[in-house]
């Protein structure tokens, strides 16, 4: 088998750290180490590329390894093989007797809907109905619906309101026994309302979050569902890992992301609206979390892929927030956290949150950014001026630390942009591919029986591999995100 590198491929350097592009108008960053191999891989087979790549770690486990991800993340195209994997192959779906509502929150959308709408009206499951929330557009999104999609019901809203507030006014109207919350910029894979229907058979179940990938880097992770820690900010599950089927065993998160989840009319009856407060994030989490706190669970369906275009990466390279999304960030943490939590819990999340804002303030001053500064003085004024009321919980059926264990609590993703490095292949990929938690890979295949003595790595192989790769900023950023 050969290999070949996609045409047009670029690369540039971005602090550093090279950042090649995707078929798709995206960017995925690398090390030095994989993006030799990359290069080195043009036109040549497998042994030859063996011969050729000198690193440490370097193998032929290895290697195949690293090209099986290349392939897969669609920088490099196998010649001379075919893929058996077809849609013949898939189990059948056995989607349970139910209306489904699809609700979108549009704003602007004209240049997204027309392929969220198409993916919709092409499901194996065919949807109820499909209602848009026009959040007071100036494209003339209402208008445009009127003419090209007149099966479409359209809520229009004069003044912009709070996504939360807008997602309930499509709820509140839907006439189906489930909900399929959606962002304008997503697109669906053709059985993915019919794999979330298939997850959220269990009574227990509120909702069920989708497989969210990169529209303009689909072999990667948006995220199944996401969660809330003490510390930082909110974050999705596995953002920016290579989606190579290492997750499919994975059915509960804490969160599901409301880019593309499926809830329970019932629960939602039951659990109460989405929280108005929030001017934007962190909407998705509260209720998920408050929807545990009542008793519920929060699926998750690993089969509906569903593609996001989170702004067609335009937050892309860029090391920071703008001030308008800093300020609703920070708000919408602190709102969370004082509304989920209580005593000494609840103390240590606001101090945790001070600690990490004073910091962040300083910072700005020092580089004169006070725009940013201001910004998260206008968030802790707003908390502190209204404070939400707490939710009183009936029970707590499973603690945080309960639900959170199983998932993988590092990200891949640096400045909007999914990562791809030796060390991920070395010690993560190549152990998931062995184990047998990965699709089968035809590099896999020829390697027969592996030792999965001989693969593990510990963080001293890491910290090698990643000093190779990327230096000492490197190492500085991976251990910031292991133990920050």
């Amino acid at each position: 088998m050969r290999y070949t590198v996609i045409p047009n491929l670029s690369v540039e350097y971005l602090a550093g750290r090279p950042v090649v592009s995707t078929a798709q108008g995206g960017k995925i960053v690398l090390d030095k180490t994989l993006l030799a191999l990359l290069i080195g891989s043009d036109q040549k087979n497998e042994v030859e590329i063996t011969a050729g790549f000198k690193a440490s770690h370097a193998s032929r486990l290895t290697v195949a390894a690293g090209l099986a991800c290349l392939a897969e993340a669609g920088l490099l195209m196998r010649e001379n093989f075919q893929n058996k994997e077809t849609e013949e192959n898939k189990p059948a779906s056995n989607s349970p007797k139910g209306r489904v509502s699809a609700v979108i929150v549009a704003f602007n959308g004209r240049k997204w809907l027309s392929e969220c709408l198409r993916s919709l009206k092409e499901q194996t499951l065919k949807l109820n109905e499909i209602i848009v929330v026009d959040n007071a557009s100036g494209d003339g999104t209402a208008e445009w619906l009127g003419q090209n999609h007149a099966d479409v019901k359209v809520i229009r809203l004069e003044k912009g309101i709070p996504f939360a507030a807008a997602l309930n006014r499509g709820f509140s109207v839907a006439q189906g026994d489930y909900f399929l919350a959606l962002n304008q910029d997503v697109s669906l894979e053709w059985e993915a309302v019919a794999r979330l229907m298939d997850a959220v058979t269990e009574t227990e179940l509120a909702a069920v979050a989708s497989c969210l990938r990169l529209m303009w880097a689909p072999a990667f992770l948006n995220g199944l569902g996401n969660q809330v820690h003490v510390w930082g900010w909110g974050t999705d599950n596995f953002i920016g890992w290579l989606d190579l089927g290492e997750f499919a065993e994975q059915k509960r998160v804490p969160s599901a992301c409301l880019a593309a989840a499926l809830i329970k009319k019932e629960a939602w009856q039951k659990i109460g609206p989405f929280d108005e407060g929030f001017a934007m994030y962190y909407e998705d989490s509260e209720w998920c979390y408050r929807a545990r706190l009542l008793g519920y669970e929060i699926g998750a369906a690993p089969e509906a892929v569903v593609f996001h275009a989170l702004g067609s990466g335009a937050e892309a390279g860029k090391s920071e927030m703008s001030a308008t999304k800093l300020e609703n960030v920070v708000y919408g943490r602190l709102r969370f956290h004082s509304k989920l939590y209580s005593g000494w819990n609840k103390t240590v999340r606001i101090l945790a949150c001070l600690g990490q804002d004073v910091w962040g303030m300083a910072a700005a001053m020092i580089r004169l950014r006070m725009d940013l500064e201001k910004a998260r003085w206008r968030a802790w004024r707003k908390w502190i001026k209204h404070p939400p009321a707490p939710v009183v919980a009936e029970r707590r059926p499973r603690t945080e630390t309960q639900v959170k264990w199983s998932i993988h609590p590092r990200t891949r993703i640096w400045r909007g942009m999914p990562e791809l490095t030796w060390e991920s292949v070395c010690c993560d990929y190549l152990g998931m591919m062995a184990a047998g938690k990965t699709r089968l890979m035809p590099e896999m295949a020829m390697m027969g029986q592996l030792d999965m003595d001989k693969i593990n790595c510990g963080w001293g192989m890491r910290l090698v591999l990643i000093w190779e790769g990327e230096g000492l900023r490197g190492i500085l950023r991976n251990l910031h995100r292991k133990f920050l």
